[in-house]
């Protein structure tokens, strides 16, 4: 059997993590207000501390996914939590890869409607189809996909986020404002390992199989060091920007499009089509880990499962973009904290003896 992704450097493996998780909460800006913005100036300090964890942690995973070789989430999650712990975080992964291909077909509606003017529903299939499409292409079509449009998207929210700051400053105002009730929970140091564990679950059902076609280890490691750095930077970029634009940022399923409006007519234009890319890479990478979790590529059974998922997600994607990132994204990272404090415990007694 061929290994189409063998020998993955560094820049690929942090490229494919930083596509996997700037989906549509993140890059909406819907996530970082949900679990940063409404703390002020105490979800600035959260951020940085989210940088810590996605940094490390995806680190770890990648590096324990090249250790064992896993081809998919699952030899990971047994290694981590063990074979009890790691039979129910299996299920609570594969239910909210589930979940999350939902909330991108849903984002993708979201901006069909707020940014383009066009049906909802049309957006949420276009996203179905093309994203089905890309993962019917196995582990070559998800990492190129995603490695080539995720430099492109975290500079211009680079862009976007910088130019909102200069226009506006951030206010004493801006760093008092405190609504916790708003948030996904109510207190900040909560929220920040919340924001961490429901998005390694997101992604270990990808950088489990990119460990294992790293071309060594130190290069695994380090590409998701790598991409966890990025994916804090960017997370406090939009932070910052979002309580600079207060309190009309709060008030919308996109806010990252309303500041970009301040731009001229093209920015935010263009801001819209990059942000449905960001979409796109996340539901990727959600049907992918899905899927390969149901069945191995090679079987026959692969497209019958890509089209029996793609089709459920887009069922489930008609509750509603902001609903779905509030209800589901803090219930499945309150689960996954058991991988967190599993990969914690890894890292500070590396000698203890494995389950």
């Amino acid at each position: 059997m061929s290994r189409p992704a063998r020998g993955l450097s560094s820049f690929a493996i942090a490229a494919t993590y930083v596509g996997t998780v700037v989906g549509a909460g993140f890059a909406t800006g819907q996530e970082v207000l949900r679990f940063f913005t409404h703390f002020g100036l105490n979800g600035v300090w959260a951020v940085i501390g989210a940088t810590f964890f996605f940094a490390v942690l995806g680190g770890m995973i990648i590096h324990i996914g090249h250790e064992l070789r896993a081809d998919s989430h699952v030899a990971i999650v047994n290694e981590v939590a063990g074979p009890a712990m790691g039979r129910v975080l299996d299920w609570v992964i594969t239910f909210f890869l589930f979940g999350s291909a939902a909330v991108m077909m849903a984002g993708s509606g979201a901006v069909f409607a707020e940014s383009f003017g066009l049906n909802r529903f049309l957006g949420t299939l276009v996203m179905a189809v093309i994203s089905g499409g890309t993962v019917l292409m196995g582990l070559r079509g998800v990492v190129k996909s995603i490695s080539a449009v995720a430099p492109v998207l975290i500079m211009l929210v680079a862009i976007v986020s910088l130019g909102s700051l200069v226009s506006t400053g951030i206010s004493d105002a801006d760093l008092r404002w405190y609504h916790p009730a708003e948030a996904a929970t109510a207190w900040w140091p909560v929220s920040l390992f919340l924001y961490v564990s429901y998005n390694l679950v997101l992604s270990i059902a990808v950088l489990g199989p990119l460990g294992k076609e790293a071309a060594d280890e130190r290069t695994g490691f380090w590409g998701g060091v790598t991409g966890g750095v990025v994916l804090g930077l960017g997370a406090l970029l939009i932070n910052l920007a979002l309580l600079g634009g207060l309190p009309e940022s709060a008030n919308y399923e996109v806010p990252m499009i309303q500041l970009a409006r301040r731009f001229p007519a093209f920015v935010s234009g263009i801001y819209a089509v990059v942000l449905w890319l960001e979409v796109y890479t996340t539901a990727v990478s959600s049907l992918y880990g899905l899927t390969v979790r149901l069945t191995q590529p090679e079987s026959p059974r692969y497209s019958l499962v890509v089209g029996g998922a793609s089709v459920g997600a887009l069922v489930l994607s008609q509750v509603g973009f902001s609903q779905m990132v509030n209800v589901l994204f803090p219930v499945v990272g309150w689960l996954g904290l058991i991988l967190v404090g599993g990969l914690i415990l890894r890292l500070v007694m590396p000698a203890r003896t494995r389950v």
